[in-house]
Protein backbone atom coordinates (compact mmCIF):
# COMPACT_ATOMS: atom_id res chain seq x y z
CA UNK A 1 0.00 0.00 0.00
CA UNK A 2 1.14 3.54 -0.74
CA UNK A 3 2.47 5.52 2.22
CA UNK A 4 3.17 9.25 1.56
CA UNK A 5 5.47 9.57 4.58
CA UNK A 6 8.12 7.49 2.82
CA UNK A 7 10.90 9.62 1.40
CA UNK A 8 11.49 7.66 -1.80
CA UNK A 9 10.07 7.89 -5.31
CA UNK A 10 7.14 5.49 -5.53
CA UNK A 11 5.89 3.88 -8.74
CA UNK A 12 2.37 2.60 -8.61
CA UNK A 13 -0.99 2.39 -10.23
CA UNK A 14 -4.18 4.37 -9.74
CA UNK A 15 -6.97 1.81 -10.04
CA UNK A 16 -10.43 3.17 -10.69
CA UNK A 17 -13.52 1.37 -11.95
CA UNK A 18 -12.75 2.39 -15.52
CA UNK A 19 -8.93 2.40 -15.75
CA UNK A 20 -5.58 1.48 -14.30
CA UNK A 21 -3.20 4.41 -14.71
CA UNK A 22 0.50 4.39 -13.83
CA UNK A 23 1.37 7.11 -11.31
CA UNK A 24 4.56 8.30 -9.67
CA UNK A 25 4.93 9.89 -6.25
CA UNK A 26 7.99 12.09 -5.76
CA UNK A 27 8.71 13.34 -2.23
CA UNK A 28 11.06 15.92 -3.79
CA UNK A 29 8.15 17.94 -5.15
CA UNK A 30 6.92 20.91 -3.12
CA UNK A 31 4.66 20.04 -0.23
CA UNK A 32 1.02 20.26 -1.32
CA UNK A 33 -1.72 21.81 0.81
CA UNK A 34 -2.67 19.77 3.84
CA UNK A 35 -4.62 16.61 3.02
CA UNK A 36 -3.52 16.58 -0.61
CA UNK A 37 -0.80 14.91 -2.65
CA UNK A 38 0.97 15.49 -5.95
CA UNK A 39 1.23 12.50 -8.30
CA UNK A 40 2.49 12.21 -11.84
CA UNK A 41 -0.40 10.78 -13.87
CA UNK A 42 0.91 8.93 -16.95
CA UNK A 43 -2.41 9.13 -18.77
CA UNK A 44 -2.45 12.92 -18.55
CA UNK A 45 1.34 13.27 -18.69
CA UNK A 46 1.26 15.81 -15.88
CA UNK A 47 1.76 16.22 -12.16
CA UNK A 48 -1.70 16.54 -10.63
CA UNK A 49 -2.95 17.31 -7.15
CA UNK A 50 -5.22 14.75 -5.50
CA UNK A 51 -7.16 14.62 -2.24
CA UNK A 52 -5.13 12.13 -0.20
CA UNK A 53 -7.92 10.32 1.66
CA UNK A 54 -9.83 9.78 -1.60
CA UNK A 55 -6.94 8.63 -3.78
CA UNK A 56 -4.90 6.64 -1.24
CA UNK A 57 -7.17 3.54 -1.24
CA UNK A 58 -7.01 3.51 -5.06
CA UNK A 59 -3.20 3.46 -5.21
CA UNK A 60 -1.63 0.03 -5.69
CA UNK A 61 2.02 -0.98 -5.56
CA UNK A 62 3.78 -2.20 -8.68
CA UNK A 63 6.16 -5.06 -8.09
CA UNK A 64 8.89 -6.75 -10.07
CA UNK A 65 8.80 -6.43 -13.83
CA UNK A 66 5.73 -4.18 -13.81
CA UNK A 67 7.61 -1.59 -11.77
CA UNK A 68 10.70 -1.82 -13.96
CA UNK A 69 8.63 -1.43 -17.13
CA UNK A 70 6.80 1.63 -15.79
CA UNK A 71 10.03 3.16 -14.52
CA UNK A 72 11.80 2.70 -17.86
CA UNK A 73 8.81 3.64 -19.97
CA UNK A 74 7.96 6.82 -18.10
CA UNK A 75 11.31 8.19 -16.97
CA UNK A 76 11.69 10.79 -19.77
CA UNK A 77 8.04 11.87 -19.69
CA UNK A 78 8.10 12.00 -15.88
CA UNK A 79 11.22 14.19 -15.79
CA UNK A 80 9.74 16.54 -18.38
CA UNK A 81 6.42 16.82 -16.52
CA UNK A 82 8.27 17.36 -13.24
CA UNK A 83 10.36 20.13 -14.79
CA UNK A 84 7.23 21.80 -16.21
CA UNK A 85 5.46 21.51 -12.86
CA UNK A 86 8.35 23.12 -10.99
CA UNK A 87 8.60 25.87 -13.59
CA UNK A 88 4.89 26.60 -13.32
CA UNK A 89 4.43 26.14 -9.58
CA UNK A 90 7.87 26.87 -8.20
CA UNK A 91 9.40 25.42 -5.09
CA UNK A 92 6.42 26.28 -2.91
CA UNK A 93 3.81 24.48 -5.01
CA UNK A 94 1.89 27.67 -5.73
CA UNK A 95 1.32 29.07 -9.23
CA UNK A 96 3.99 31.54 -10.25
CA UNK A 97 2.73 34.96 -11.29
CA UNK A 98 4.55 36.62 -14.10
CA UNK A 99 4.00 40.21 -15.09
CA UNK A 100 3.24 40.67 -18.74
CA UNK A 101 4.70 43.86 -20.06
CA UNK A 102 3.85 45.53 -23.30
CA UNK A 103 6.84 47.84 -23.15
CA UNK A 104 9.84 47.36 -25.32
CA UNK A 105 12.93 46.61 -23.23
CA UNK A 106 14.36 50.05 -23.94
CA UNK A 107 11.20 51.95 -22.92
CA UNK A 108 10.83 53.27 -19.43
CA UNK A 109 7.56 53.62 -17.55
CA UNK A 110 7.65 57.40 -18.07
CA UNK A 111 8.04 56.96 -21.84
CA UNK A 112 5.07 54.55 -21.90
CA UNK A 113 2.84 57.01 -20.06
CA UNK A 114 3.91 59.89 -22.28
CA UNK A 115 3.27 57.89 -25.44
CA UNK A 116 -0.11 56.74 -24.17
CA UNK A 117 -1.41 60.21 -23.41
CA UNK A 118 -0.52 62.05 -26.66
CA UNK A 119 -2.91 64.72 -25.47
CA UNK A 120 -1.46 68.23 -25.19
CA UNK A 121 -4.61 69.60 -23.56
CA UNK A 122 -3.91 67.91 -20.26
CA UNK A 123 -2.08 70.98 -18.98
CA UNK A 124 -5.29 73.04 -19.12
CA UNK A 125 -6.76 70.74 -16.45
CA UNK A 126 -4.16 72.00 -14.01
CA UNK A 127 -4.64 75.75 -14.56
CA UNK A 128 -6.68 75.96 -11.34
CA UNK A 129 -3.64 74.91 -9.34
CA UNK A 130 -1.48 77.87 -10.32
CA UNK A 131 -0.92 80.03 -7.27
CA UNK A 132 0.49 83.03 -9.20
Amino acid sequence: MFEPSRKVVWYGQLETASAKTPVIYDPGLPEPPRGQIYLYNAERDAVLRYVLHIVQPLLKNLDGTDRVQVEKGLSKKWRSARKNFLREYGSNGMPQTRKKTTAKPSETLLEQETDASNDDDWTSDYDDFDSD
